[in-house]
């Protein structure tokens, strides 16, 4: 998803915004709703125009579900009127959702992780914030609506994966063709690098200095930029995609990492990936490789590269300098994913000798 401010003209004269929110609250006009939302988070949002197309995703879903739980039917009157819900309509709703699994990547059968229940709220508020900020409401029946804590320690809400489940990943892919040799890219950019997916698929070429050894990240988190040296098994892996990507790519795409394969359709071959794409292509490796869920997801490559430059230098200060941490206390949770660290700690007291 990306939003342009051009289009949204809409939502400039605060009499016609008013009108125009009500309208599309009564008449179910979804996209003009999620249109409102994604203006307010451009002018009032805390990043403003910097907040991501991912945060702006997960709102976008977050509003289509409840909405669709509140009108569930197009064709009859809503279930719940939406400039009159109310907190316990809200609170409901989480309830339901952390009850039955919700779209967030769950299946319905598995219950919604706090995290997870915390992200759907986040979007209702915003969304609600929107129609505050357009006058067709006074507040916002989600303001003090709270979601249950995670009890679990935020580093084992999204471990690192293990080292040996991380060489497998790699020694796992076929490096004889092109698909193979950009996902062995896309895991050492990440699980090397500590980079993003988003940071990953808005690479270009241009941001790779390969004679200094170089990355340069133009669109990290909050629209920060930094550059970091690259691994000898990230350089190695570059030079081979970039034998590959002028065969594949198309002459106007100056993205680092584009489609490749007879799977993809034709108008998507040689164009830029997009993160679901990286998504689906980590999946399919992760249960390739027999990974448990517990470790899947793009999110976890990250954490991976965080405790492993963490393990070798044992510095915080370069570890947050390498991941675009603006706070060294960030970066404080990769020597607590550190659990080979811990296994040797508790080894060494068998020096003891103690029966």
């Amino acid at each position: 998803m990306s939003f342009d401010l051009q289009l949204s003209t809409t939502w400039h004269d605060a009499s016609r915004r008013k009108l125009e929110a009500a309208r599309a609250c009564q008449e179910r006009d979804l996209e003009a709703l999620i249109d409102l939302t994604n203006t307010f988070i451009s002018y009032r949002g805390r990043k403003g125009i910097q907040t991501s197309d991912n945060t702006r995703a997960y709102y976008e879903i977050a509003i289509r579900d409840w909405v669709n739980h509140c009108w569930p039917d197009p064709e009859a009157s809503p279930d719940v009127p939406l400039l009159r819900a109310t907190r316990d309509d809200v609170e409901r709703y989480l309830a339901l959702i952390q009850r039955q699994g919700g779209h967030l990547g769950n299946s319905q059968d598995k219950p919604l992780l706090p995290g997870s229940a915390a992200a759907y709220l986040a979007g209702i508020r915003t969304f609600y914030k929107a129609l505050v900020w357009a006058a067709a409401l006074k507040e916002s029946p989600a303001h003090e609506v709270r979601t249950p804590s995670d009890p679990r320690p935020r580093h084992e809400r999204r471990p690192a994966l293990p080292l040996e489940e991380y060489r497998r990943l790699v020694d796992l892919i076929d490096k004889t063709d092109a698909v193979g040799r950009r996902n062995l890219l896309i895991l050492r950019l990440m699980g090397d690098q500590g980079l993003r997916i988003s940071e990953v698929v808005h690479l270009k070429t241009s941001d790779i200095d390969r004679s200094a050894g170089l990355i340069h990240i133009r669109n990290g988190k909050g629209g920060k930029s930094r550059t970091i040296p690259l691994t000898t098994a990230t350089a190695k892996a570059l030079t081979s995609w970039l034998r590959d990507r002028p065969l594949h790519a198309v002459a106007t795409e100056d993205a680092l990492l584009v489609n490749v394969g007879k799977k993809v359709k034709l108008e998507r071959r040689g164009r830029a990936m997009h993160a679901n794409t990286v998504r689906l292509q980590l999946e399919k490796l992760y249960k390739q490789a027999g990974v448990s869920e517990r470790y899947r997801g793009a999110h976890v490559l990250r954490h991976t590269a965080g405790t492993r430059l963490y393990r070798n230098t044992r510095d915080l200060y370069r570890v947050a300098q390498i991941l675009g941490h603006s706070d060294v206390n960030t970066s404080s949770i990769y020597a607590k994913m550190d659990i080979d660290g811990l296994k040797e700690a508790i080894a060494s007291l068998d020096q003891d000798d103690i029966d």
